[in-house]
């Protein structure tokens, strides 16, 4: 569970996340729901992680034609600099295959560069583009702002959750 839990939050931490629009039309679906009868905490936020990752999805492929896993990977090699495929997978939690994938498909984009440390074997080194770079900062924008929304209208003030999210990470960090 802990292991879940930490996952979730280490998505919020990469996200900066979602709207009161995709809240509406996205999450209307419910296909994942909390039992009101029986509340968990660890469930509801898995529920809540589940649905923003799905809208932000949505809307950064209609917004910017990109998924938010490569988003995610954009977000990444930002904030790591110059990095490893391995590297990165580990800061994504995937398998070294599954960055390799969504590196080469930013790097089809241009939107990051690939190369070979010289004397390193297979390693590589994967920076960001100038392209990648704006694209990020689009997206992180739109995520923002549709956060920002969603937030609003539950009434709930950003400020208020930022405190206990950040003291939960640290925990798991």
């Amino acid at each position: 569970m802990a292991g879940v839990v930490a996952r979730g939050l280490r998505r919020l931490r990469h996200r900066g996340l979602r709207a009161q629009r995709l809240a509406r039309v996205s999450f209307g679906c419910k296909v994942l729901s909390v039992d009101h009868a029986h509340p968990s905490p660890a469930h509801a936020l898995h529920v809540l992680v589940a649905r923003l990752d799905r809208a932000a999805d949505r809307i950064l492929g209609e917004r910017a034609g990109i998924t938010y896993t490569r988003f995610l990977a954009l977000l990444t090699i930002d904030r790591l600099g110059p990095s490893t495929q391995r590297a990165i997978a580990d800061e994504l939690a995937v398998s070294e295959p599954s960055a390799s994938r969504i590196l080469a498909a930013l790097a089809g984009d241009d939107l990051v560069e690939v190369a070979r440390v010289p004397g390193g074997g297979n390693r590589r080194t994967v920076t960001l583009t100038d392209k990648g770079g704006r694209l990020l900062a689009d997206c992180s924008q739109v995520l923002e702002g549709a956060f920002a929304s969603l937030a609003d209208s539950a009434g709930i003030r950003l400020s208020d959750i930022d405190d206990p999210v950040q003291r939960l990470l640290a925990v798991l960090s």
